[in-house]
Protein backbone atom coordinates (compact mmCIF):
# COMPACT_ATOMS: atom_id res chain seq x y z
CA UNK A 1 0.00 0.00 0.00
CA UNK A 2 1.17 3.32 -0.68
CA UNK A 3 3.00 4.74 2.48
CA UNK A 4 4.80 1.70 3.92
CA UNK A 5 8.29 0.89 3.78
CA UNK A 6 10.12 -1.82 1.89
CA UNK A 7 13.36 -3.73 2.76
CA UNK A 8 14.65 -5.07 -0.31
CA UNK A 9 17.66 -7.20 -0.19
CA UNK A 10 20.78 -6.86 -2.57
CA UNK A 11 23.76 -8.55 -3.12
CA UNK A 12 27.36 -8.18 -5.13
CA UNK A 13 26.83 -11.44 -6.98
CA UNK A 14 24.49 -13.30 -9.42
CA UNK A 15 22.69 -16.20 -6.59
CA UNK A 16 24.72 -14.55 -3.54
CA UNK A 17 24.18 -14.09 0.05
CA UNK A 18 23.17 -10.62 1.19
CA UNK A 19 25.57 -8.08 1.29
CA UNK A 20 23.41 -4.87 1.51
CA UNK A 21 19.58 -3.42 1.41
CA UNK A 22 17.44 -0.91 0.04
CA UNK A 23 14.29 0.60 1.98
CA UNK A 24 11.88 2.08 -0.71
CA UNK A 25 8.55 3.85 0.21
CA UNK A 26 5.65 2.92 -1.53
CA UNK A 27 3.92 5.59 -3.99
CA UNK A 28 2.04 3.58 -5.96
CA UNK A 29 1.25 -0.42 -7.00
CA UNK A 30 -0.25 -1.27 -10.12
CA UNK A 31 -1.98 -4.95 -10.46
CA UNK A 32 -1.10 -6.54 -13.39
CA UNK A 33 -3.49 -9.18 -14.97
CA UNK A 34 -1.98 -12.47 -16.29
CA UNK A 35 -0.88 -11.62 -19.88
CA UNK A 36 -1.35 -13.87 -23.07
CA UNK A 37 2.11 -13.31 -23.33
CA UNK A 38 4.76 -15.59 -21.70
CA UNK A 39 5.66 -13.83 -18.33
CA UNK A 40 9.44 -13.16 -19.70
CA UNK A 41 9.54 -9.67 -18.58
CA UNK A 42 8.53 -7.45 -16.10
CA UNK A 43 5.43 -6.20 -18.28
CA UNK A 44 4.04 -9.83 -18.77
CA UNK A 45 2.51 -12.42 -16.22
CA UNK A 46 0.37 -12.06 -13.15
CA UNK A 47 2.50 -9.26 -10.82
CA UNK A 48 1.94 -6.65 -8.73
CA UNK A 49 4.26 -3.22 -10.09
CA UNK A 50 5.24 -1.03 -7.10
CA UNK A 51 6.62 2.04 -7.95
CA UNK A 52 8.19 4.30 -4.66
CA UNK A 53 10.84 6.64 -3.45
CA UNK A 54 13.98 5.51 -2.38
CA UNK A 55 14.78 6.01 1.13
CA UNK A 56 18.09 4.27 1.63
CA UNK A 57 20.20 2.99 -0.98
CA UNK A 58 21.99 -0.47 -1.52
CA UNK A 59 25.79 -0.01 -0.97
CA UNK A 60 27.95 0.40 -4.33
CA UNK A 61 28.03 -3.26 -6.84
CA UNK A 62 25.39 -5.08 -4.84
CA UNK A 63 23.67 -4.96 -8.32
CA UNK A 64 22.34 -7.81 -7.47
CA UNK A 65 18.84 -9.61 -6.02
CA UNK A 66 19.80 -11.54 -3.35
CA UNK A 67 19.21 -15.14 -2.77
CA UNK A 68 18.30 -18.01 -5.53
CA UNK A 69 16.35 -15.17 -7.75
CA UNK A 70 19.95 -13.70 -7.65
CA UNK A 71 19.39 -11.91 -11.10
CA UNK A 72 19.45 -8.32 -11.41
CA UNK A 73 16.07 -8.61 -13.66
CA UNK A 74 13.84 -11.80 -11.77
CA UNK A 75 11.48 -12.97 -14.55
CA UNK A 76 9.63 -16.16 -15.60
CA UNK A 77 9.32 -19.24 -13.60
CA UNK A 78 12.65 -19.01 -11.56
CA UNK A 79 10.63 -19.15 -8.31
CA UNK A 80 8.85 -22.42 -9.33
CA UNK A 81 12.03 -24.68 -8.55
CA UNK A 82 13.04 -23.11 -5.22
CA UNK A 83 11.97 -24.55 -2.36
CA UNK A 84 10.52 -21.95 0.29
CA UNK A 85 12.74 -23.17 3.19
CA UNK A 86 16.06 -22.26 4.03
CA UNK A 87 18.12 -19.30 5.01
CA UNK A 88 20.83 -19.78 2.93
CA UNK A 89 21.15 -18.12 -0.95
CA UNK A 90 21.23 -21.83 -2.56
CA UNK A 91 18.21 -23.79 -1.19
CA UNK A 92 16.03 -21.37 -0.03
CA UNK A 93 13.82 -17.50 -0.81
CA UNK A 94 14.44 -16.23 2.86
CA UNK A 95 17.11 -13.97 1.19
CA UNK A 96 15.26 -12.45 -1.93
CA UNK A 97 11.90 -12.42 -0.14
CA UNK A 98 11.00 -8.47 1.12
CA UNK A 99 9.26 -7.11 4.01
CA UNK A 100 7.16 -4.25 4.75
CA UNK A 101 9.55 -2.39 7.73
CA UNK A 102 6.59 0.22 8.65
CA UNK A 103 5.43 3.35 7.33
CA UNK A 104 5.52 6.64 6.95
CA UNK A 105 3.04 9.47 5.89
CA UNK A 106 3.05 13.26 5.36
CA UNK A 107 2.37 15.63 8.09
CA UNK A 108 -1.55 16.57 7.94
CA UNK A 109 -2.25 13.87 5.40
CA UNK A 110 -5.44 11.54 5.84
CA UNK A 111 -5.94 7.80 6.66
CA UNK A 112 -4.27 5.29 4.72
CA UNK A 113 -6.25 2.82 2.46
CA UNK A 114 -6.82 -0.35 4.07
CA UNK A 115 -5.99 -3.86 2.81
CA UNK A 116 -8.22 -6.98 1.45
CA UNK A 117 -8.03 -10.44 1.41
CA UNK A 118 -7.54 -11.64 -1.68
CA UNK A 119 -6.45 -15.41 -1.45
CA UNK A 120 -4.95 -17.02 -4.68
CA UNK A 121 -8.12 -19.41 -6.32
CA UNK A 122 -5.62 -21.80 -6.81
CA UNK A 123 -4.86 -22.34 -3.45
CA UNK A 124 -8.47 -23.67 -2.97
CA UNK A 125 -9.29 -27.69 -3.73
CA UNK A 126 -12.60 -28.00 -5.49
CA UNK A 127 -15.11 -30.27 -4.26
CA UNK A 128 -15.43 -33.82 -5.39
CA UNK A 129 -18.10 -36.51 -5.10
CA UNK A 130 -17.29 -39.65 -4.00
CA UNK A 131 -19.50 -42.79 -4.16
CA UNK A 132 -19.64 -46.03 -2.28
CA UNK A 133 -22.86 -48.55 -3.51
CA UNK A 134 -23.69 -51.65 -0.88
CA UNK A 135 -25.82 -53.66 -2.66
CA UNK A 136 -26.66 -57.56 -1.87
CA UNK A 137 -29.21 -59.88 -2.77
CA UNK A 138 -31.72 -60.83 -0.54
CA UNK A 139 -31.03 -64.66 -0.10
CA UNK A 140 -27.84 -63.46 1.15
CA UNK A 141 -29.32 -60.95 3.56
CA UNK A 142 -31.15 -63.77 5.14
CA UNK A 143 -28.67 -66.55 5.19
CA UNK A 144 -27.24 -67.19 8.28
CA UNK A 145 -23.72 -68.31 8.39
CA UNK A 146 -21.90 -70.33 10.95
CA UNK A 147 -19.15 -67.91 12.11
CA UNK A 148 -21.09 -64.32 10.58
CA UNK A 149 -24.54 -64.50 11.66
CA UNK A 150 -25.21 -61.43 9.76
CA UNK A 151 -23.61 -60.96 6.77
CA UNK A 152 -25.36 -57.47 5.42
CA UNK A 153 -23.71 -55.91 8.59
CA UNK A 154 -20.46 -57.22 8.27
CA UNK A 155 -20.33 -55.79 4.71
CA UNK A 156 -21.63 -52.78 5.52
CA UNK A 157 -18.85 -52.32 8.35
CA UNK A 158 -16.11 -53.06 5.30
CA UNK A 159 -18.15 -49.94 2.96
CA UNK A 160 -17.64 -47.81 5.35
CA UNK A 161 -14.40 -47.97 5.87
CA UNK A 162 -13.90 -48.18 1.96
CA UNK A 163 -15.85 -44.96 1.81
CA UNK A 164 -13.66 -42.94 4.23
CA UNK A 165 -10.33 -44.45 2.81
CA UNK A 166 -11.08 -43.05 -0.72
CA UNK A 167 -11.95 -40.32 0.32
CA UNK A 168 -8.34 -40.21 2.63
CA UNK A 169 -6.70 -41.18 -0.12
CA UNK A 170 -7.84 -37.86 -2.28
CA UNK A 171 -6.86 -35.47 0.24
CA UNK A 172 -3.45 -37.05 0.29
CA UNK A 173 -2.57 -37.68 -3.18
CA UNK A 174 -5.83 -35.86 -5.06
CA UNK A 175 -4.67 -32.90 -7.82
CA UNK A 176 -7.30 -30.07 -8.23
CA UNK A 177 -9.07 -30.46 -11.72
CA UNK A 178 -12.31 -29.59 -13.24
CA UNK A 179 -12.77 -32.29 -16.37
CA UNK A 180 -16.35 -30.36 -17.33
CA UNK A 181 -18.49 -33.04 -15.51
CA UNK A 182 -16.47 -33.97 -12.37
CA UNK A 183 -14.24 -31.71 -10.01
CA UNK A 184 -11.22 -33.14 -8.21
CA UNK A 185 -10.27 -31.83 -5.06
CA UNK A 186 -6.83 -30.97 -4.34
CA UNK A 187 -4.67 -33.42 -1.94
CA UNK A 188 -2.11 -31.97 0.41
CA UNK A 189 0.65 -33.32 -1.03
CA UNK A 190 0.10 -31.75 -4.99
CA UNK A 191 -0.52 -28.44 -2.43
CA UNK A 192 2.88 -29.03 -1.08
CA UNK A 193 4.58 -29.84 -4.73
CA UNK A 194 3.27 -26.09 -6.06
CA UNK A 195 3.48 -23.93 -3.17
CA UNK A 196 5.10 -25.33 0.28
CA UNK A 197 8.67 -26.79 1.43
CA UNK A 198 10.59 -29.83 0.28
CA UNK A 199 12.80 -31.82 1.79
CA UNK A 200 14.96 -34.97 0.94
CA UNK A 201 15.22 -37.64 2.99
CA UNK A 202 17.47 -40.96 2.94
CA UNK A 203 17.10 -42.92 5.98
CA UNK A 204 20.93 -44.36 5.04
CA UNK A 205 22.71 -41.16 5.57
CA UNK A 206 20.34 -38.87 6.77
CA UNK A 207 21.30 -37.81 10.25
CA UNK A 208 20.14 -36.33 13.58
CA UNK A 209 21.28 -33.11 13.12
CA UNK A 210 20.45 -33.12 9.23
CA UNK A 211 17.31 -33.87 10.30
CA UNK A 212 16.85 -31.30 12.87
CA UNK A 213 18.50 -28.16 10.34
CA UNK A 214 15.36 -29.19 8.20
CA UNK A 215 13.09 -28.87 11.36
CA UNK A 216 14.62 -25.33 11.40
CA UNK A 217 14.19 -24.20 8.28
CA UNK A 218 10.52 -25.48 8.43
CA UNK A 219 9.34 -24.25 11.87
CA UNK A 220 9.99 -20.82 11.45
CA UNK A 221 8.14 -19.32 14.47
CA UNK A 222 6.46 -16.36 11.99
CA UNK A 223 4.31 -18.17 10.74
CA UNK A 224 4.46 -21.96 11.74
CA UNK A 225 5.44 -23.89 15.08
CA UNK A 226 5.52 -27.64 16.29
CA UNK A 227 2.48 -28.33 18.31
CA UNK A 228 0.05 -27.23 15.81
CA UNK A 229 1.96 -29.47 13.13
CA UNK A 230 0.76 -32.72 12.31
CA UNK A 231 3.61 -35.29 11.10
CA UNK A 232 2.35 -38.07 9.42
CA UNK A 233 4.90 -40.92 8.16
CA UNK A 234 5.28 -43.81 6.21
CA UNK A 235 6.06 -47.78 8.04
CA UNK A 236 10.11 -46.96 7.42
CA UNK A 237 10.36 -43.28 8.25
CA UNK A 238 8.36 -44.22 11.41
CA UNK A 239 10.92 -46.88 12.63
CA UNK A 240 13.67 -44.38 11.69
CA UNK A 241 12.50 -41.44 13.70
CA UNK A 242 11.68 -44.05 16.78
CA UNK A 243 15.21 -45.06 16.35
CA UNK A 244 16.72 -41.69 16.24
CA UNK A 245 14.67 -39.97 19.00
CA UNK A 246 14.49 -43.66 21.22
CA UNK A 247 18.21 -43.61 21.95
CA UNK A 248 18.33 -41.81 24.99
CA UNK A 249 15.24 -43.28 26.29
CA UNK A 250 16.40 -46.69 26.21
CA UNK A 251 20.20 -45.97 26.76
CA UNK A 252 20.91 -43.11 29.02
CA UNK A 253 19.83 -42.06 32.20
CA UNK A 254 18.48 -38.48 31.21
CA UNK A 255 18.79 -35.94 34.10
CA UNK A 256 18.68 -32.27 34.51
CA UNK A 257 22.22 -32.56 33.97
CA UNK A 258 21.55 -34.01 30.03
CA UNK A 259 20.05 -32.72 27.59
CA UNK A 260 18.33 -34.88 24.26
CA UNK A 261 17.85 -32.33 21.04
CA UNK A 262 15.45 -34.99 20.08
CA UNK A 263 14.10 -37.24 22.44
CA UNK A 264 10.64 -40.13 22.64
CA UNK A 265 8.84 -38.22 25.37
CA UNK A 266 5.54 -41.00 25.13
CA UNK A 267 2.54 -41.66 23.20
CA UNK A 268 -1.25 -40.63 22.87
CA UNK A 269 -4.19 -41.08 21.18
CA UNK A 270 -6.13 -38.35 19.20
CA UNK A 271 -9.47 -39.00 17.44
CA UNK A 272 -8.15 -42.52 17.69
CA UNK A 273 -5.15 -42.51 15.81
CA UNK A 274 -1.82 -43.35 17.46
CA UNK A 275 0.65 -39.76 18.31
CA UNK A 276 4.20 -40.03 18.97
CA UNK A 277 5.52 -37.13 20.68
CA UNK A 278 9.14 -36.18 19.86
CA UNK A 279 10.70 -33.08 21.65
CA UNK A 280 13.00 -31.48 19.72
CA UNK A 281 14.33 -27.83 20.31
CA UNK A 282 12.09 -26.38 17.72
CA UNK A 283 8.86 -27.63 19.88
CA UNK A 284 7.23 -31.60 19.67
CA UNK A 285 6.79 -33.25 17.13
CA UNK A 286 3.75 -35.14 16.83
CA UNK A 287 3.96 -37.85 14.79
CA UNK A 288 1.83 -40.71 13.15
CA UNK A 289 1.95 -43.54 11.00
CA UNK A 290 0.01 -43.08 8.10
CA UNK A 291 -0.38 -46.02 5.90
CA UNK A 292 -1.49 -44.31 2.53
CA UNK A 293 1.92 -42.58 2.50
CA UNK A 294 3.99 -46.59 1.86
CA UNK A 295 4.80 -47.22 -1.44
CA UNK A 296 4.43 -43.33 -2.26
CA UNK A 297 7.76 -41.44 -2.71
CA UNK A 298 6.37 -39.27 0.31
CA UNK A 299 8.57 -40.33 3.48
CA UNK A 300 7.02 -37.76 5.78
CA UNK A 301 3.94 -35.11 4.82
CA UNK A 302 3.77 -32.30 8.08
CA UNK A 303 0.41 -30.56 7.78
CA UNK A 304 -0.11 -27.36 10.51
CA UNK A 305 -3.66 -27.99 11.30
CA UNK A 306 -4.74 -24.48 12.02
CA UNK A 307 -4.10 -23.91 8.34
CA UNK A 308 -6.18 -26.45 6.67
CA UNK A 309 -9.73 -26.90 6.63
CA UNK A 310 -12.03 -29.82 5.32
CA UNK A 311 -14.81 -28.53 3.68
CA UNK A 312 -17.90 -30.51 2.92
CA UNK A 313 -20.79 -28.85 0.40
CA UNK A 314 -23.36 -26.93 2.71
CA UNK A 315 -25.29 -24.34 0.99
CA UNK A 316 -28.77 -22.97 0.60
CA UNK A 317 -30.51 -25.74 2.79
CA UNK A 318 -28.52 -28.73 1.83
CA UNK A 319 -25.41 -30.60 3.93
CA UNK A 320 -23.60 -32.57 0.78
CA UNK A 321 -21.14 -34.21 3.72
CA UNK A 322 -21.60 -38.02 4.48
CA UNK A 323 -24.91 -39.49 4.08
CA UNK A 324 -26.04 -42.82 3.88
CA UNK A 325 -29.31 -43.53 1.48
CA UNK A 326 -30.73 -46.58 2.98
CA UNK A 327 -33.14 -48.30 0.23
CA UNK A 328 -31.93 -46.28 -3.16
CA UNK A 329 -32.92 -50.06 -4.93
CA UNK A 330 -35.08 -52.78 -3.10
CA UNK A 331 -37.81 -55.47 -4.03
CA UNK A 332 -40.29 -53.46 -3.27
CA UNK A 333 -39.39 -50.09 -5.40
CA UNK A 334 -37.47 -52.18 -8.10
CA UNK A 335 -38.81 -55.49 -8.70
CA UNK A 336 -35.05 -56.80 -8.40
CA UNK A 337 -34.54 -59.03 -5.68
CA UNK A 338 -31.64 -57.21 -3.93
CA UNK A 339 -31.03 -53.75 -1.75
CA UNK A 340 -28.97 -51.24 -2.77
CA UNK A 341 -27.96 -48.44 -0.24
CA UNK A 342 -25.56 -45.48 -0.96
CA UNK A 343 -22.90 -43.62 0.93
CA UNK A 344 -22.21 -40.37 -0.05
CA UNK A 345 -20.33 -37.21 0.64
CA UNK A 346 -19.46 -33.82 -1.49
CA UNK A 347 -16.19 -32.24 0.09
CA UNK A 348 -12.65 -30.81 -0.59
CA UNK A 349 -9.51 -29.16 1.22
CA UNK A 350 -9.22 -26.05 1.84
CA UNK A 351 -5.43 -25.39 2.21
CA UNK A 352 -3.91 -22.11 3.45
CA UNK A 353 -0.23 -20.52 4.31
CA UNK A 354 1.66 -22.80 2.21
CA UNK A 355 5.03 -22.29 4.54
CA UNK A 356 3.12 -24.18 7.38
CA UNK A 357 3.10 -27.57 5.03
CA UNK A 358 6.03 -29.66 4.38
CA UNK A 359 6.89 -33.13 3.09
CA UNK A 360 10.48 -35.02 2.49
CA UNK A 361 10.75 -37.45 0.01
Amino acid sequence: MPGQMLKINFSDSAAGAVKSYAILKVDSVTLQDESTSPPTAHTHGEAAIVRGTVVKTKDAGDDYYAGPLGVNTPVGDSTYSTSIAGSTSSNGLEQSRVYVVGNSHSQGSGYPETWKDQPFSTAYGRTQIFKTAMAMDNTTRATVLKYEPNEWARIWREKLIEHKWDIEQAILFGSQYDSGNEWYTQGAVDFVSSYGNVFSLTHASKTQDDFLDDLSNFLDPRYNNANATLFFVDTQTYNWLHKLSGYFSNNLEVSPNFRADMALMGKKKVFGADITTISTPFGDMNVTRNIHLDGSPIKILAVNMKHVSYRPLVGNGLNRDTAIYVGVQTLENSGVDRRVDLIQTEAGMEFQMPEAHAYWT
